[in-house]
């Protein structure tokens, strides 16, 4: 059986904020950039990334349900038009 979980509040708070206030701000068509980067290791001599498929597709497919709605305007930091 292959389930969809909904994972899309698994993000960082600040990346909904600077969503809100792009919107705020009249920008919201405005493409923009959150980087995922890499440090290097000196200990280390190899590297492994694991699950890229899964994070483009939870980017490809994200969505807010009900209740993420109702639990982000909870919060009373998001303006009702975000």
């Amino acid at each position: 059986m292959d389930v969809k979980r909904n994972l899309t509040l698994l993000t960082d708070l600040y990346e909904l904020t600077m969503m809100n206030g792009y919107l705020k701000e009249g920008k919201q068509d405005e493409v923009v950039i959150f980087d995922v980067f890499f440090r290097q290791n000196e200990l280390i001599t190899y590297s492994l990334a694991a699950g890229l498929e899964q994070a483009v597709d939870y980017i490809l497919n994200i969505n807010f349900t009900e209740s993420d709605i109702e639990y982000l305007d909870s919060l009373k930091i998001f303006n009702k038009e975000f």
